[in-house]
């Protein structure tokens, strides 16, 4: 199905985040986001599928100088070691503009109708809301949401607390929005994140 861009002005001074710093350690330090899915890397199909949202697009990756084949500014972690959150924070500080589109680049079949949807309760539940998140068969997927700019020093102190890194423990405690999503086979494979081999082989399985 072709992604028509939308004409919602509001949608339009989004920015894209892909986070794309994970170690890959389960794949031998293979860059997950550069791995191919039916003719195009991972980073590439999210890139086609939310680009259409938003009017600023960057990259977090400890891995700056790595052509990752979308157009881009790339930008590394600001705390680096501290996991998701600190990709989260990079984002949150290099954007543009104060509503933040947060996606991993290992999540080769994300939905279109399910951003639309997260877009849309954020939007609708401005200036209160800080945050939209997804939830599917009672579980939180945090690392695929809204995130406003706001947030950075927030997330800044968690990541300095020594207490751990938790991206759940900066949507607990902040005013979030929790989208319920229709537990169909898709909106369920929009969740699938590719960690190892066989991950890769049940992907390529799916198309």
């Amino acid at each position: 199905m072709a992604h028509q861009p939308s004409t919602n002005n509001k949608q339009q001074t989004t920015t894209l985040a892909i986070l794309a710093g994970g170690k890959a350690t389960r794949l031998d330090g293979t860059n997950k986001a550069l791995i191919e899915i039916d003719g195009a890397t991972i980073i590439q199909k999210v890139y086609k599928t939310l680009s259409s949202f938003c009017n600023e697009i960057i990259i977090i990756s400890n891995q700056p100088q790595t052509n990752y084949g979308i157009p881009a500014k790339v930008y590394p972690d600001i705390i680096p070691d501290c996991g998701p959150l600190s990709g989260i924070h990079s984002a949150l500080h290099h954007a543009s503009n104060n509503a933040v589109l947060i996606a991993p680049s290992d999540m080769p079949f994300i939905g279109y109708g399910i951003v639309k949807q997260l877009i849309d309760e954020y939007m609708l539940n401005q200036p209160n809301a800080d945050i939209a998140v997804p939830t599917i068969n009672g579980f939180i997927e945090p690392l695929l949401g809204i995130y406003k700019k706001d947030l950075e020093n927030i997330a800044f102190k968690i990541l300095q607390n020594k207490k751990g890194y938790s991206v759940n423990e900066l949507v607990k405690t902040n005013n979030a929005i929790f989208v319920e999503i229709d537990a169909t086979l898709e909106n369920i494979n929009s969740f699938i994140n590719i960690n190892t081999p066989p991950d890769i082989a049940k992907a390529k399985g799916l198309l």
